[in-house]
């Protein structure tokens, strides 16, 4: 098998060094045209450092977070807490990963935003990440904000940083699902189509495509007849069950009745379907010169492999922590 992303090599070791952490950042809009921003957040448990919260022998990680959003040297928004993980037993394995969610309300507009975390439990520098966006939904056109991915979609009980039109998004922004998920589920929106669509009613569709985006993978596409309105939910899910090991995208499309294309918009994504054995025993025979894991270090690669362990059950967690 010549195929191998990166993360068929996230089950080999366990080992981490510093604190890592992946943020993704959203845009999204309103019908009354007022955009903001979702920065969704990451952080791989195995990563940081527990502590004791008393005698009962509970641990707790603690992760200072802070995000400054900026418009060349000017800041914009800022917001700073501490991220709390869920208190374990003393002997509980990690079984999770820190995620969250921050949503910021700007203007149209380019703009930095930096991320930073630092281990409360560890002598160690924060890890910062910086990302630039491009804030622009024109008001006489159609879009779609960005696609979220989701680790999993559950009806609202309560409101929460994950809410969005009665479901919580838990958001997956890694991008991968491994052989252990097979739904892959996803929140976009879709913006204007009551201005531009001239019938009452246009095509939506949704499908797993290649790489390349041009072919229907495994039959998996959805199409929906919707209403034009200001604001339109995508919410969906695939069963992926079937879905070989590979590179895709996810695809959302919007059409006239005549069948042309109003807007489109689309995610990559990985899918590792072998099992853990399997993928181990095809590493010498794969080809890693032309994909982004050639370009990652040992270390790079250890603070993923950590991300994805909570990800793995049963007997797959026991050989893959005593590698």
């Amino acid at each position: 098998m010549k195929w191998l992303n990166l993360f068929g090599l996230l089950f080999i070791s366990v080992q981490l060094f510093a604190i890592e952490a992946f943020v993704d950042v959203k845009k999204f809009n309103s019908p009354s045209n007022e955009p903001y921003i979702e920065v969704q957040v990451l952080i791989p448990a195995n990563s940081v450092e527990y502590i004791e919260l008393g005698e009962d022998g509970h641990r707790q990680a603690a992760v200072e977070t802070k995000i400054i959003i900026k418009q060349g040297e000017e800041i914009i928004d800022f917001d700073k807490y501490v991220l709390n993980s869920q208190s374990i037993a003393a002997e509980e394995k990690v079984s999770f990963n820190l995620v969250d969610v921050k949503r910021f309300a700007l203007p149209v507009g380019l703009y930095s935003v930096e991320a930073s975390f630092k281990d409360l439990n560890k002598d160690e520098e924060a890890k910062i990440i910086n990302t630039e966006v491009n804030l622009d939904f024109p008001e006489s056109l159609i879009t779609i904000s960005d696609i979220t991915l989701a680790e999993k979609i559950i009806p609202s009980e309560i409101e929460s940083i994950y809410s969005k039109s009665n479901y919580d998004i838990i958001p997956n922004n890694l991008n991968f699902y491994s052989k252990e998920i097979n739904k892959l589920g996803f929140y976009a929106e879709i913006y204007n189509t009551d201005k531009v669509v001239s019938d009452e009613e246009y095509l939506l569709s949704y499908a797993i495509m290649d790489e390349k985006n041009t072919k229907v993978k495994n039959g998996l596409r959805k199409f929906k007849k919707t209403t034009k309105s200001p604001l339109q939910v995508v919410l969906s899910e695939f069963d992926i069950e079937d879905l070989a090991s590979g590179n895709y995208r996810l695809t959302i499309e919007a059409r006239d009745k005549q069948n042309e294309l109003l807007a489109s918009k689309s995610i990559k994504f990985q899918r590792s379907k072998p099992s853990i054995e399997a993928a181990i025993e095809s590493i010498g025979d794969a080809d890693f010169e032309n994909t982004y894991v050639a370009i990652l270090d040992a270390e790079k690669l250890t603070y993923y492999l950590g991300s994805l362990l909570p990800l793995i059950d049963g007997s797959a967690y026991q050989m893959v922590y005593n590698l």
